[in-house]
C-alpha cells in the first residue's frame, strides 16, 4: 500500500516516494575497477529498500581512505566511485522522513 516504514515505524509517505523516485534515477559513471570489497568486514552505509514481492534492493558505502565507493545489489558485479553530494542523497538521516 502506501504506507512506509523504518523500522516499524510509519513514515511521512510523500516523503518517503520522493526519495524512492529519486533513487530510481541514481546513475554514476565514475567505475572504480581496482576496489575489492573483501578488505572491509562491514559497509559503512547500508540501505536496504524491501520490496512487497519479497525482494530487495540493497545498497552499500564503502569507505576507501578519502574515497567513498558504492556498491548496489542492482549491479552486482560493479563498483563506483561516489562523490559528496550523491552519498548524501541516498544515505539521508531517518528522521528527514519521519511524521512530525
Amino acid at each position: 500500500g502506501k504506507r512506509w516504514k523504518i523500522g516499524n515505524t510509519l513514515t511521512d509517505s510523500l516523503k518517503t516516494e520522493q526519495l524512492l523516485n529519486s533513487l530510481g534515477h541514481v546513475t554514476s559513471t565514475d567505475f572504480n575497477d581496482n576496489f575489492t570489497p573483501g578488505q572491509f568486514t562491514q559497509p559503512a552505509y547500508d540501505l536496504v529498500i524491501d520490496l512487497n514481492d519479497t525482494t530487495s534492493i540493497r545498497v552499500n558505502a564503502f569507505i576507501d581512505s578519502s574515497k567513498v565507493i558504492l556498491h548496489s545489489s542492482q549491479n552486482p558485479e560493479s563498483y563506483f566511485t561516489a562523490k559528496k553530494d550523491l552519498l548524501s542523497r541516498i544515505f539521508l538521516s531517518p528522521q528527514r522522513l519521519l511524521k512530525k
